[in-house]
């Protein structure tokens, strides 16, 4: 059966999770240094929050509970090792970051928050002072910037999408077992979560369905208001979605529209949105030209995987790597280094 991400899960919606350190720990074991890269430390604390919106991201995805066992805990503590180690090799190769560019990224983040009270409450859940915050993003921009540079452009050809189209089709993964829809979205948030601000979207959504009503196409209206970083660049559409992809209030309104009518403005958490239903599919193979760029994406973020782990590989013949063992993190003292 063919699976698409659920469009629930979005870097927003982890910010706009209410969040509570995986362990309770106290300031003492939180501190605790349980793994050393180069001249950085992991330290409980840091396992345990990363942690938590792993965990927080998962039970989005998934809609059920996850434990957190020993594979889990493994494959975070590799990738905490790993950021660690692009974090220096960034700050090695003298990447720097905007400051101009990180206020408007932490801007943008902190609006989803439906208020000061909120945002406080999220440091506080993690750990974080606003200042700590801030260069957590700046780490992970700057080392964004550097495997960029270090990789350069990344395209799939045609070819490659065919090949891979061909080989998802062989094993049955193109077969659509249930009915899908394809949709289109514009959203309108309610930035800062205030009544004011969430009048204010409405208006805005109420505005736009009255110029689709006079006339004007909702792909192009989408790219120019929407507010979902991901789905306005490509007219608000999104393919082969199951029922039950969606938050309840935006399932409810997709199932009173019919084809082609763009729905009143529905509010839902991240804001009001405005839906029409392009299309509705019934089992069958999912043609190529519907998951094209859907594979396109998947090919170039296998690639860009495969170079960021020889450009980890390459920098850490000169990082020393050491996991501590704690007493507040016992299963985490279990985890294999990528190297010693």
């Amino acid at each position: 059966m063919i699976k698409f991400p659920c469009y629930v899960v979005t870097v927003a919606l982890v910010w706009a999770i209410g969040l509570a350190p995986a362990q309770e720990l106290t300031l003492k074991e939180a501190s605790q240094v349980i793994a050393r890269v180069g001249d950085e430390e992991i330290t409980a604390g840091d396992f345990a929050r990363d942690l938590q919106v792993r965990l927080a991201q998962m039970k989005a995805t998934t809609g059920k509970e996850v434990q957190a066992d020993l594979r889990i805990r493994r494959a975070l503590m590799n990738e905490l090792i790993q950021e660690r180690v692009l974090s220096i090799a960034s700050r090695n190769a003298d990447v720097t970051v905007d400051d101009a560019a990180l206020e408007a990224e932490f801007k943008e983040r902190k609006e989803i928050f439906d208020s000061e009270e909120a945002y406080e409450a999220y440091l506080d859940a993690l750990r974080l002072t606003e200042a700590g915050l801030k260069e957590h993003m700046r780490a992970r921009l700057r080392i964004k910037a550097f495997i960029d540079r270090e990789t350069g452009p990344i395209e799939a050809s045609d070819a490659e999408i065919e090949e891979f189209y061909a080989l998802m089709k062989s094993q049955g993964t193109m077969t659509r077992t249930n009915d899908t829809r394809d949709i289109a979205v514009i959203l309108f948030r309610a930035k800062g979560g205030t009544d004011e601000s969430w009048r204010a979207a409405e208006e805005r959504a109420t505005a736009a369905r009255e110029r689709l009503a006079a006339g004007e196409v909702f792909a192009e209206l989408a790219k120019e208001l929407s507010e979902d970083p991901n789905t306005a660049p490509d007219g608000g559409k999104l393919v082969e979605m199951q029922v039950g992809s969606f938050y309840p209030e935006l399932e409810e309104a997709m199932s009173k529209l019919p084809i082609g009518e763009v729905s009143p403005p529905v509010r839902s958490v991240m804001g009001w949105y405005l839906i029409t239903i392009l299309e509705e599919n019934r089992p069958g193979i999912v043609p190529l030209e519907k998951v094209s760029d859907m594979i396109a994406t998947q090919i170039v973020e296998r690639e860009r995987k495969a170079k960021v782990k020889e450009i980890v590989a390459e920098a850490q013949k000169l990082i020393r790597v050491e996991i501590v063992k704690t007493d507040a993190l016992e299963a985490e003292a279990d985890v294999a280094p990528v190297s010693q």
